[in-house]
């Protein structure tokens, strides 16, 4: 190998370190922070995330996170929209619904799984692990299941099995008329 080659590969390794940075983690913080101003709002490929915001008649802004209006935020306050076939998961008693910090407008630092628990309530369990932070993953048999460490919730965010010692953070929320409304406080 010349001297010349290994000049290049440590350019195409840099140059692959960049691009996997940008398209990579950063990717979350330059969509809203630079192209946001630029675009209605960032989403996925499919079009169903977005980033609108206004202000209501109280003077909070509020903010739509997904297109089709499912989900909206408003100060600590999220509203879900039940006619909406995107939350169809939470028509039903005991159906589950996660969601990404991003669909909260960040209320949380990983998202929520919001549990109808009744035909008036919701339960409403933040997606940060208990144990050193990581975002839990979605329910499978009635577990939801942390990535990194392996540890165990159940759908009232109670821990089955460790390493995590203490249960998932819960807020309580209510349904009315096909609206979901939980306060994040």
């Amino acid at each position: 190998m010349t001297v010349q080659e290994t000049k290049q590969d440590k350019i195409i390794g840099r140059r692959k370190f960049i691009l996997r940075s940008l398209l990579g983690a950063g990717a979350g913080a330059i969509c809203p922070a630079v192209i946001g101003g630029l675009l209605a709002g960032c989403g996925s490929s499919d079009g169903t995330a977005t980033d609108t915001e206004g202000t209501d008649n109280t003077g909070s802004t509020t903010q739509t996170v997904v297109s089709d209006g499912a989900i909206t935020v408003s100060g600590s306050t999220i509203t879900i929209d039940l006619t909406k076939s995107s939350v169809s998961a939470l028509t039903e008693e005991d159906g589950i619904l996660s969601l990404s910090a991003d669909e909260i407008g960040n209320l949380t630092r990983k998202g929520l799984f919001v549990i109808r628990s009744s035909d008036s309530e919701v339960l409403a369990l933040d997606r940060t692990c208990t144990h050193t932070g990581c975002k839990v993953g979605t329910f499978e048999d009635g577990v939801a299941t942390c990535p990194c460490h392996g540890s165990e919730f159940d759908s009232e965010g109670n821990v089955v099995q460790g390493p995590a010692a203490s249960p998932l953070a819960s807020f309580t929320g209510s349904v009315a008329e096909n609206l979901v409304s939980i306060i994040i406080a």
